[in-house]
């Protein structure tokens, strides 16, 4: 199997778990393809070597989802990718993205956790909305834009730290995040 197909479990209310093992020629997850499928508790995909591409929505309204690892391999995100996946709390993301893309993890409520790489330069429009329990994130020094409503409605979220590389922080990057208290600015602002 190399592809999933766009919408192929989509809704899907028995399947519990899905295992890519490391062997798999697996490369694309299609459009909202294992999206809203109501008990996936366990979705493991970080052995999936040969995995390049996930679809725009294809991981959202996920209400069991709690953690996941990305694999390496994959060469960028798409928009949406876990969008209203109301129980996930802890996402690692390998490989060399450079970008968080537009609402990439909006509305996911439970989020605490978010590992990031180093070669990430953008994060997206509402890519990480209405996240309220996320009360941490270490953005990677690599970040030179922070994007529309980035961060809005975060309001757990503590504190930040701009990197020195960021040039353009888009309106409302962080709108209604109560109890932000400390944002270090970077020096190279526009």
């Amino acid at each position: 199997v190399e592809r999933i197909e766009n919408y192929a479990f989509y809704g899907n209310k028995v399947l519990t778990a899905i295992t890519i093992p490391t062997n798999s020629e697996l490369k694309v997850i299609g459009f909202r393809s294992l999206a809203a499928i109501t008990n996936l508790n366990n979705l493991r995909l970080e052995k999936a070597t040969k995995l390049t591409e996930i679809g725009e929505l294809a991981l959202s309204e996920d209400p069991s989802l709690l953690k996941i690892t990305l694999p390496a391999s994959l060469t960028k995100l798409s928009s949406g990718l876990f969008k209203g996946d109301s129980h996930l709390v802890n996402v690692v993301i390998n490989g060399a993205y450079t970008e968080i893309p537009d609402e990439c993890f909006n509305q996911c409520a439970k989020l605490t956790s978010v590992t990031l790489n180093n070669a990430i330069t953008k994060i997206g429009k509402s890519a990480f909305y209405s996240c309220v329990s996320l009360a941490k994130l270490d953005l990677p020094e690599s970040i030179e834009e922070i994007g529309e409503e980035a961060f809005g409605a975060c309001v757990a979220l503590k504190s930040i730290k701009i990197s020195k590389k960021v040039t353009k922080i888009a309106d409302r990057a962080f709108a209604n995040c109560r109890a932000l208290t400390t944002i270090d600015l970077g020096e190279n602002i526009t």
